[in-house]
C-alpha cells in the first residue's frame, strides 16, 4: 500500500475520530451541527478520493470521481453554513437571505454530476494514476467552491474584528484552519486535475485534518472542556496509528 493511500485512511481515521470527540463532548447547537456536517462531508470526501485512486474498473472510478467533488461540494456549503454559526449568528437580513440561497448552487452541482459528464467527463489512465476528462463546466465547479469559502472568509473576518478575548482567539483558529485546507485544495484538487496533473490530488483530503482540528478546538475551547484530557486522547490514537502505519510498512 502506497504512502498516499494510508495518509488518506489515517486522514479518514483521525477526522471521524475528531468529529466524534466534538459530538461526544460539544453543547448541542446549530454550529456544532454544521460542524458534524461538515466533518461527514470531509471523511466522505477522503473515502471517495482513496477509492478513486486505487480502483481498476473504469465505471467505479468515474463514480468515485464524481461522489468525490460532491463530497467537497458539501464541504464548501457547509463551511460557510458554519462561518455564519460559530461562536455566534450574525444578526443580519442579508445573511439571512443569503443562507437560504446557499444550497441553491450546491443542488445544481449535485445535480449536474449525477446526470451529466459536464464536470466529472469519462475514465482516462494518465500514466500510473486514474484520471478524468473535465467538462465544461468544471470551472463553474471550481468557481462555486471558492464562492462558497469567499463567503466563509468574509463572514469569519466581520466576526473576528467585532469580536475580542477568547471569541476572537476561536474565530481566529477558525479562519487560519480554513484557509490551510483551502489552498491545499484548491491546489491539488481543482487547479492542478485541470492542466492533468492528478497525482497530488491526495494532498487536499490529507491537509483537512488541519482544518477539523482547528475547528475542534475552537468549539471546544469555547465551552472551556479540558483541552489537555482532548490532546492526550488524540496522542494516543495518532500513537497507535503510527504504529499501525509501521506494521503496514
Amino acid at each position: 500500500m502506497s504512502i498516499s493511500s494510508i495518509t488518506l485512511i489515517i486522514s479518514v481515521l483521525l477526522n471521524s475520530l475528531i468529529g466524534f470527540l466534538v459530538i461526544l463532548k460539544g453543547e448541542r447547537n446549530k454550529a456544532r451541527s454544521f460542524f458534524m456536517l461538515l466533518t461527514a462531508s470531509i471523511v466522505f470526501w477522503c473515502i471517495s478520493i482513496f477509492f478513486f485512486r486505487v480502483l481498476a474498473d473504469p465505471v467505479l472510478i468515474t463514480l468515485w470521481g464524481k461522489i468525490a467533488h460532491i463530497a467537497a461540494a458539501g464541504i464548501g456549503l457547509f463551511v460557510v453554513y458554519f462561518a455564519f454559526y460559530f461562536p455566534y449568528l450574525g444578526k443580519t437580513k442579508k445573511g439571512a437571505m443569503l443562507s437560504v440561497l446557499l444550497p441553491i448552487p450546491f443542488l445544481f452541482l449535485v445535480y449536474t454530476l449525477i446526470s451529466t459528464n459536464r464536470i466529472v467527463g469519462e475514465f482516462q489512465k494518465l500514466g500510473d494514476y486514474n484520471y478524468y476528462e473535465t467538462g465544461d463546466l468544471y470551472v463553474t465547479y471550481s468557481l462555486f467552491i471558492v464562492f462558497y469559502f469567499a463567503i466563509a472568509f468574509i463572514q469569519l473576518g466581520i466576526k473576528f474584528f467585532q469580536s475580542t478575548n477568547i471569541t476572537k482567539t476561536q474565530i481566529g483558529f477558525v479562519f487560519l484552519g480554513t484557509f490551510t485546507s483551502a489552498i491545499l485544495g484548491t491546489i491539488t484538487n481543482l487547479i492542478l486535475p485541470a492542466i492533468k496533473i492528478i497525482k497530488y490530488n491526495w494532498i487536499g483530503p490529507a491537509g483537512t485534518f488541519i482544518m477539523v482540528s482547528f475547528f475542534a478546538y475552537a468549539i471546544l475551547k469555547h465551552h472551556l472542556l479540558s483541552i489537555k484530557v482532548i490532546t492526550t486522547e488524540l496522542f494516543s490514537v495518532i500513537l497507535f496509528l503510527l504504529l499501525f502505519v509501521r506494521f503496514l510498512l
